[in-house]
């Protein structure tokens, strides 16, 4: 049986589950699905849980009772950990994947297979869940349990036992998948360290432009006179065919503009390692500004190919981090000194804040207005904005609101991993046909319907 998923396939030779072979198909099934993700959740931690690291892994099963949680685990140890500093994500995790529970084992033991399995040392207690968010079970983290239940993806089809009985069911999950969706406020600090982890994985996808320089095409728009010439002088001057010029691409300028006063400090962490990440993606221009009172440049700092380095820059340049914020004055800055410089060839503007503003808001609303004019895509990215209950009644989001292309969150991975998706699908002309994909993702409904859609 062969099991594929995520780009990750596991292979079961015959006899890999020989000893699980008196355990349900479902169950058996179960195990194997549970295993490709723990691996993919280890190498999100930044364990190198290989694919063929966790093939060995699968080989070795025919020579364990997998039901009990400790032989487990020292397989799995054995197997995809390589160097003591490992162990601390490796047991997190081994935590979260297989629970142990008490109220149900695969198979009874034994009096000789207990007193053999509390002989073993478990798992660190410590690294256990304690959240009961993340693991919906009653599981007994006491070292005597060393027995557990597989939990499905999908209730298995109903095969009663004698008793009427059905196996055990529950839903399956993924600790990655989970903290996508978590704001960035609410992480603990084992939470963002791997959040961190998970956004240097982040494939970033810029907004293309045409441009005036042409390359050769199948079907282009443009006929390539000296091409065909040249191809019709093998055919005695005969033209055949004739060749074709199109535009070459080039992506399009993104500028960042970060509030980094003190009411965004639970976000501006990871939101400046976002901005880290989007300036090493691919060729695209890049320019980063970051503001509370005052505007900063800090598109030199974070070139610096470390993230913590990168940071660290940005703290030393950044004079009024974490003050207030004065986005009104910071725009009139940028537009004053830096707009004709950053904002040609049709670039995208991202401005990045919570919308709490000391300022004046109709200075606000002008330079929001002059900013929209001369951009070619004008986005406001709030952290509040993934609270349900959220509704932009401060007086600088009011201002700022008439002027924009959209408003979007930016609390969690999913919500930045959506506005990669959204600058991927911008039309390549100003008055160009939207993709497919952009006309299924609305507009923010808090956007006055008198605000322009270009």
């Amino acid at each position: 049986m062969t099991w594929s998923g995520s780009g990750t396939r596991v292979v079961q030779d015959a006899g890999v589950f020989s000893a699980a072979a008196k355990y349900p198909d479902a169950i058996a099934g179960a195990f194997l699905h549970r295993l490709v993700r723990f691996g993919q959740a280890l190498r999100g931690a930044g364990v190198p849980a290989h694919p063929t690291r966790i093939q060995t892994l699968a080989s070795t099963l025919q020579y364990i009772d997998v039901g009990r949680r400790d032989d487990l685990y020292f397989a799995a140890r054995t197997s995809l950990v390589a160097r003591p500093d490992q162990r601390e994500a490796f047991d997190r995790l081994f935590a979260q994947f297989f629970p142990p529970v008490r109220r149900q084992s695969i198979e009874p033991q034994t009096p000789a297979e207990s007193s053999s399995a509390d002989a073993l040392p478990g798992p660190p207690e410590e690294n256990a869940p304690n959240d009961g968010d993340d693991v919906e079970s009653d599981a007994d983290t006491s070292p005597g349990a060393t027995q557990f239940v597989f939990e499905l993806d999908e209730p298995p089809p109903s095969e009663e036992g004698d008793d009427g009985s059905s196996p055990p069911a529950v839903a399956s999950y993924s600790a990655n998948e989970t903290l996508r969706d978590r704001d960035f406020a609410h992480l603990t600090d084992a939470e963002l360290s791997i959040v961190r982890r998970l956004m240097l994985q982040l494939r970033t996808r810029y907004a293309m432009r045409l441009t005036r320089r042409l390359r050769p095409a199948r079907r282009g728009p443009r006929l390539d006179l000296r091409r065909t010439i040249r191809h019709s002088l093998s055919t005695g001057g005969e033209t055949l065919s004739f060749a074709r010029r199109e535009p070459k691409l080039r992506p399009r300028p993104l500028v960042l503009l970060c509030d980094v006063s003190g009411s965004m400090e639970r976000y501006t962490r990871l939101l400046l390692q976002f901005l880290h990440v989007v300036s090493h993606g691919t060729g695209a221009s890049v320019e980063t500004f970051a503001y509370a009172t005052r505007l900063t440049r800090i598109t030199t700092a974070l070139r610096r190919r470390r993230v913590d380095d990168a940071l660290t820059r940005v703290h030393e340049d950044v004079q009024d981090l974490h003050g207030g914020t004065r986005t009104g004055e910071a725009l009139a800055s940028f537009n004053r000194v830096w707009a004709r410089r950053v904002l040609g060839r049709g670039a995208v503007v991202l401005l990045i804040s919570d919308g709490w503003d000391r300022g004046d808001p109709q200075q606000l609303g002008r330079e929001m207005a002059r900013l929209h004019r001369t951009c070619f895509r004008l986005y406001w990215l709030n952290p509040l904005l993934g609270s349900p209950n959220y509704k932009p009644l401060t007086r600088g989001m009011q201002a700022a609101l008439p002027h924009l292309d959209d408003f979007l969150p930016a609390h969690s991975l999913a919500s930045l991993t959506e506005l990669i998706d959204r600058l991927a699908d911008l039309p390549l002309r100003r008055s160009g046909a939207v993709p497919e994909s952009a006309r299924r993702r609305p507009r923010s409904p808090f956007l006055p319907s008198a605000s322009r859609a270009r």
